[in-house]
């Protein structure tokens, strides 16, 4: 499920909160709520319709990115990021700010990555209030064919991405990619 903090019901007039991950409500909305209230009428059944429209078309775009990456077509990435992108990677030392030094940065790495296939597991999507700001996270595997004519793992993710819509176009303002499994020792520090 792509936005498990909400539930329209079935006359589409109230939302209601089903999941922890409620923390990422509007502030009225969890008051509402802890009140033992529904979530407004119209307003939350609008409100929960464009997080699920919002939900998709970055899901869809971040898939078509990845994809073109994937292809060998960097591109599509790189002509996404907002003029004031941040950036994360396991490669970085410390954060890239600006578009003009991730660009920069991603050429100097890119090589055709021949992925043959690619799993988008687990998206969450958190839009904001006035819908022009969506945190997409995600697990991504990717694979590259094997030696007997099948596909392997060439890597597995942890993604977020930022995104804002500016002049009608979302773009990516912030991005992060982690190694899913970089230590073999559970710690949080």
């Amino acid at each position: 499920m792509l936005f498990p903090a909400t539930e329209v019901d079935e006359s589409g007039r109230h939302v209601r909160i089903i999941s922890e991950n409620a923390r990422f409500m509007p502030l009225k909305y969890k008051r509402l709520a802890a009140n033992g209230h529904s979530l407004g009428r119209l307003e939350g059944a609008k409100m929960a319709a464009d997080v699920k429209k919002i939900g998709e078309a970055v899901l869809e775009l971040e898939r078509s990115l990845n994809e073109r990456w994937s292809a060998g077509d960097c591109n599509g990435y790189l002509d996404n990021y907002h003029d004031d992108v941040s950036y994360f990677d396991p490669v970085v030392e410390r954060i890239l700010v600006g578009r003009e030094s991730v660009v920069e940065h991603l050429l100097k790495l890119y090589k055709n990555p021949h992925i043959v296939r690619s799993e988008y597991l687990n998206p969450h999507v958190i839009v904001s209030d006035g819908g022009d700001l969506a945190v997409l996270s995600y697990n991504l595997n990717t694979f590259v064919s094997d030696e007997a004519g099948g596909d392997k793992l060439r890597r597995a993710w942890n993604t977020t991405e930022v995104y804002r819509l500016v002049d009608g176009q979302w773009r990516i303002v912030h991005s992060n990619w982690a190694f899913t499994k970089s230590s073999s020792v559970a710690t949080a520090s």
